[in-house]
């Protein structure tokens, strides 16, 4: 019972939210086009993980566009 009932909110709050995953996405690869090859955003970045890592519904997009940092902290490895 708790399932559907959960269903039947999230349903309609998934789409009331759909726009701002959107805009999320679109930062977030801004973000990775804007790090790349650039150390001194790949820092800020890095200085900031606590607050990208607290980004939901969008965490695959944050996973790619922390890649960029990986070279930075793993000495371009």
């Amino acid at each position: 019972m708790r399932s559907k009932l959960l269903c039947v909110v999230d349903s309609p709050l998934q789409e009331q939210y759909r726009g701002v995953e959107l805009i999320l996405r679109k930062c977030l690869g801004l973000l990775k086009a804007l790090a790349r090859g650039n150390d001194f955003v790949q820092l800020r970045m890095f200085e900031r993980l606590d607050i990208l890592l607290n980004i939901k519904a969008v965490e695959s997009d944050v996973a790619v566009a922390l890649k960029e940092v990986a070279g930075l902290v793993g000495g371009g490895a």
